[in-house]
């Protein structure tokens, strides 16, 4: 039954109880007072009892309409309560969840010497992803942290530094540029990157035994004239430089040296040079 249906039905109600003639009709109960009839709550049962009292057939229909009316309304409420009170149970199920995303790789360990001990770490971003959940704060990213160890050892006619670097000094060779890398990935590695204070450290303290060595190659070379300087070892400390003044100023010289005679005062500088002079070299493993 609909709004107006219903709007309807009450208002022939209230003409039965107020006694107003309907099709010829006279009411001759007094059971109802204008009063009382405006205070009376036209429910479905008091309806159906005017009609009972009053002995009006269409009165009693309508009791019973909204009787049944009312009884499917509050089945309906009910149903909605229960799906309501469901949707939040879920939705609370959901948010206890915590979903996150994958894992991360591993991190490399950050053990610097061979077969020595490290750690290594792996992080997820973790957060409600559903409309359904309040968010007190922000995601968050959770972090893992294991113990590592480097899984290589520095080869027997290599040289583990005070600083943990895996070199050799190739005293008694010397070759062009390319050749010297190559000689080096044969070993497993590629032409050190003295790229940090403390490597330079060690490589001046390892170099000082070789008194015939004045110069050596590095790792570092430009593709063409005038680009940028490539690695094979990205640099530990991307903002350490060791140039000599003036250096670098050949376009043409696309290579790096280790020198420690040009400067004219015995100390070790980076040089560029031509790629296709011959010095001794030494190369690094990681």
């Amino acid at each position: 039954m609909n709004g107006l249906a219903m709007v309807m039905f009450l208002w022939l109600a209230i003409v039965q109880v107020h006694g107003m003639p309907m099709y010829g009709e006279s009411i001759e109960d007094d059971y109802i007072h204008e009063d009382s009839v405006m205070q009376t709550n036209l429910s479905g049962d008091t309806i159906l009892e005017i009609g009972t009292k009053l002995n009006k057939p269409f009165l009693m229909l309508i009791g019973k309409t909204l009787n049944e009316l009312q009884m499917d309304t509050r089945q309906l409420l009910t149903k909605f309560n229960i799906v309501k009170d469901h949707e939040a149970v879920l939705a609370q199920d959901v948010c206890l969840l915590h979903p996150c995303s994958e894992w991360s790789a591993w991190s490399p360990c950050d053990a610097n010497l061979r077969e020595q001990f490290g750690g290594q770490n792996r992080s997820r971003s973790c957060g409600f992803n559903t409309s359904l959940c309040i968010r007190f704060a922000p995601p968050k990213v959770e972090y893992e942290t294991q113990v590592c160890q480097n899984d290589y050892i520095c080869p027997v006619d290599y040289t583990i530094t005070e600083h943990g670097f895996c070199i050799r000094v190739y005293h008694s060779i010397k070759e062009k540029r390319d050749n010297a890398e190559k000689m080096c990935q044969l070993d497993g590695g590629h032409l050190v990157n003295i790229d940090s204070e403390a490597k330079r450290y060690d490589i001046n303290q390892t170099l000082a035994r070789y008194r015939e060595i004045d110069i050596i190659w590095i790792d570092g070379k430009k593709i063409v004239a005038g680009g940028d300087w490539e690695y094979h070892f990205a640099p530990q400390e991307p903002d350490f430089y060791l140039w000599a003044a003036s250096e670098p100023n050949t376009p043409n010289d696309l290579c790096k040296v280790y020198d420690r005679k040009a400067s004219g005062t015995g100390l070790w500088y980076w040089w560029d040079r031509s790629c296709l002079a011959a010095y001794n070299f030494v190369c690094q493993i990681m």
